[in-house]
């Protein structure tokens, strides 16, 4: 029934945005086949854990707070 009376800019717009929040689902999974990589090959050391940890933690923090403030 909201749909009804929203605009149809506003719909597009919600979701564009929920998909790309839902694909941070396949960016989490990626990274931890990453993160399981590095350490069960010993293809790097601790640093290079840490540092893609880092990196998808603020990946992550930044796509919530986009998604959380655009609409």
């Amino acid at each position: 029934m909201t749909l009804k009376y929203a605009s149809k800019q506003k719909i597009f717009a919600y979701v564009l945005l929920s998909l790309i929040y839902a694909c941070g689902n396949v960016a989490i999974a990626y990274v931890t086949k990453i993160m399981l990589n590095l350490a069960q090959y010993k293809q790097g050391d601790i640093r290079d854990l840490i540092k893609v940890a880092i990196d998808c933690r603020y990946g992550c923090y930044y796509s919530d707070f986009i998604f959380q403030h655009s609409i």
